[in-house]
């Protein structure tokens, strides 16, 4: 276990190390600054971090962006904002982005600004849509639009958008998932919903989503189309034999085939 005894150890060890090269000697402080913010040390951590900006400018970024997170982990999270909006503003490198997305993070989950949250999310895939928390800002976008800022057309260009964009990433599972209940739920367009489920049975078979059987069940009691019904309950129970839902493909299988 770290303790605070040996945290002190490591930065006098820190200090006599002046033949260091000034990157390693500062990713040394980062690595014990980390320690800090592990052991609920925020005071030093923050020292430590104000250190390295007043010793290298050019990692003043990182070390923002590093009190940012140390911010959120305290539970603070206006402040974390502060500093991550000081990353998004004033340091052009690798962490704006990133920072833009914390932001939009803090606004959704912390301050219930949803409509700043969207912006930052929406600015985030305007200046880089290959970046690669873009998936899961697109998600959060949508998600935005369909929870918080009841627009569910907007939500499902997103979901929409997120499947086509990144095929097979978890965000476009979970869109996949929010697009076909809109299409099921709000728009009554049975047959798209199927098409979704589809894809989510094509595309990620380890789902926790039992896809093949909800087809079925929109064959079922939505289209009334017994044939089809029995067939996607068939290929269900047949693929996933194993599943949470197995035993409900079976009751309406023998209840179809009466």
């Amino acid at each position: 276990m770290v303790t605070k005894k040996s945290i002190t150890v490591l930065l006098a060890a820190l200090l006599l190390t002046t033949s260091l090269m000034s990157n390693e000697l500062i990713g040394k402080k980062y690595t014990l600054a980390q320690e800090y913010v592990n052991q609920k040390y925020f005071a030093d951590a923050l020292l430590t971090y104000q250190e390295i900006i007043g010793h290298d400018t050019k990692e003043s970024g990182k070390a923002y962006f590093k009190i940012g997170d140390m911010y959120i982990v305290k539970g603070e999270p206006r402040k974390a904002l502060v500093n991550y909006m000081r990353v998004y503003h004033v340091y052009d490198d690798t962490l704006k982005l990133e920072a833009l997305s914390k932001m939009g993070d803090i606004y959704s989950n912390n301050l219930k600004d949803f409509k700043r949250a969207a912006e930052c999310y929406s600015q985030v895939l305007k200046m880089d849509p290959q970046n690669k928390n873009a998936p899961d800002n697109l998600y959060k976008l949508g998600n935005l639009h369909y929870n918080k800022l009841k627009d569910k057309k907007k939500a499902l260009e997103c979901y929409l958008a997120v499947q086509s964009k990144y095929p097979k990433t978890q965000p476009a599972h979970d869109s996949l998932v929010a697009a076909a209940d809109i299409y099921l739920l709000t728009n009554k367009d049975f047959k798209e919903a199927i098409k979704k489920y589809r894809i989510i049975d094509n595309d990620f078979p380890k789902s926790s989503v039992s896809a093949l059987y909800l087809a079925g069940v929109i064959y079922e009691k939505n289209l009334k189309d017994k044939e089809e019904a029995i067939k996607a309950y068939e290929a269900f129970y047949k693929k996933y034999p194993k599943s949470k839902d197995a035993s409900k493909a079976l009751a309406r299988l023998s209840k179809l085939r009466k």
